[in-house]
């Protein structure tokens, strides 16, 4: 009975392992089966991938390219406004001088039409006037047709430098520089500009019209003083008249050739030497292809200031140079001797001295005084076993605490006027604990401090440091 029931147990639990399993291996075949869809999801996915990033790689090729020939078309784009804006300029000089060439020659052609000349004139005047005003017709003349035909000449020429061939050949220029690129290259220019025609043709024609227009503006207010003399010849007070005109003519002379000395040069300059710095400048390799521009230079290093709160030593100090400090907004005592030695007889601020022991060289004391500059480094006056350069003599720590606690005192005053009882004993702490105030004292301490060390201190010689 007991062996039947065991083996009817143990068929129980066999078959439900079996079913068991057998469930077990069903959900594991569907797992394997939906893994296997999975990896066929995930290499699509990773196809997908690695087609978008030869995609991105081929687009952003594309990109920089797009990008050089945006930079291409940039700079020809900047380098047709210069040549516009130079055309405008040259257009604009020449127009202005021709039109008052034109109107400078008619006013003494007109002159001279019209005037009249009596039979007892002297000669000398008549041969002048129709002299001058031969030499002003003449030279205006001149100098308008220069001006006339230069300027119709410039204005036909003037697109010539940015047509369509020039900008492609740039373009294809500018590509072949980015793709050839090489760190510290600068970018192509155009090959063709405005400004260098200019140079090559009409810099000449326009520095002989500017000359001739010039020469004949003093030939026509002589022509005028020349008239004066002629018209009012027959009249009893001519020469009063005469000499009135002339004078006038001679002011405006004068003053005709001071504006010319001021910016007759600046307009007949050559251009070489107003030439741009990015012409010739060194300028540093760069990461990228058009990255061409010129670093700022850094500001001119100014001259720093020292404050001091020294005075001057005494008349017969052998070492004391007068100096005249110069009165800051707080009443501080400032002086900007960079340049001048200690021997001078002031104190600085910023200071480190090294005292030796008398002759043993068994410690050093080292005292370091505050600097008022954030940058200042410290510098060693002397070393072991050297008598100090510059022995600061007692007789001179005086005058040093008093100019500080004068100072402090102004400090004082200025922060609370009412209160000049208290400021004007200046070891009284201030009722007020100011920034001023307290670097007033600051300032103090750090003079008084190392120096008082300095003098318990013996030199190899036995004297007070």
């Amino acid at each position: 009975m007991s062996e039947t029931l065991f083996e009817s147990a143990q068929a129980i639990l066999t078959g439900f392992d079996t079913a068991l399993s057998r469930q077990w291996r069903e959900e594991d075949r569907r797992w394997r089966r939906e893994d296997v869809e999975w990896r066929k999801v995930e290499g699509a996915q990773m196809n997908l991938d690695a087609d978008f990033i030869a995609e991105s790689r081929r687009w952003r090729g594309q990109d920089m390219e797009q990008r050089v020939l945006d930079n291409a078309r940039y700079v020809w784009g900047r380098a047709v406004e210069k040549n516009r804006r130079e055309v405008e300029e040259r257009a604009e000089q020449l127009k202005g001088i021709s039109n008052l060439a034109a109107l400078i020659g008619g006013f003494a052609l007109i002159a001279f039409l019209e005037f009249g000349v009596e039979d007892n004139t002297p000669v000398g005047l008549v041969v002048g006037f129709g002299l001058t005003t031969a030499l002003t017709v003449g030279l205006m003349i001149n100098a308008m047709v220069t001006t006339s035909l230069m300027h119709a000449s410039i204005l036909k020429t003037g697109k010539n430098f940015v047509s369509e061939e020039d900008e492609a050949e740039f373009i294809f220029r500018c590509r072949k520089f980015a793709k050839d690129y090489r760190m510290g290259d600068r970018p192509p220019a155009p090959a063709r500009s405005f400004d260098a025609h200019w140079m090559q043709r009409a810099e000449a024609e326009w520095r002989r019209a500017f000359f001739m227009f010039s020469a004949g503006i003093p030939t026509f207010l002589l022509n005028l003083a020349l008239a004066g003399w002629i018209k009012f010849s027959h009249y009893k007070d001519r020469s009063l008249t005469a000499t009135l005109i002339s004078i006038v003519m001679g002011a405006s002379c004068a003053t005709l050739v001071l504006s010319y000395w001021q910016w007759g040069r600046h307009l007949i300059g050559r251009r070489d030497d107003l030439v741009q710095v990015a012409a010739h400048a060194t300028i540093d390799p760069a990461s990228l292809p058009f990255d061409w521009h010129i670093k700022p230079k850094p500001p001119a290093p100014r001259f720093q200031q020292i404050v001091t709160v020294s005075r001057r030593a005494d008349s017969d100090s052998e070492s004391g140079v007068p100096y005249s400090p110069s009165r800051g907004s707080l009443g501080e005592t400032a002086t900007t001797p960079l340049t001048r030695r200690p021997s001078e007889g002031l104190l600085p601020l910023s200071s480190t001295s090294s005292i030796s022991g008398a002759g043993t060289g068994a410690g050093h004391r080292h005292s370091n005084s505050a600097s008022l500059s954030p940058s200042a480094s410290a510098q060693t006056l002397h070393t072991a076993g050297m008598r100090p350069l510059w022995p600061p003599p007692a007789a001179k720590l005086k005058p040093s605490l008093s100019s500080a606690e004068l100072i402090l005192g102004e400090f004082r005053r200025r922060i609370n006027p009412a209160d000049a009882r208290a400021a004007s004993r200046p070891h009284q702490p201030p009722s007020r604990q100011l920034s001023l105030s307290r670097m007033a004292q600051a300032m103090m301490g750090s003079i008084s401090g190392p120096w008082q060390a300095s003098r318990a201190a013996p030199g190899e010689d036995g004297d007070q440091v």
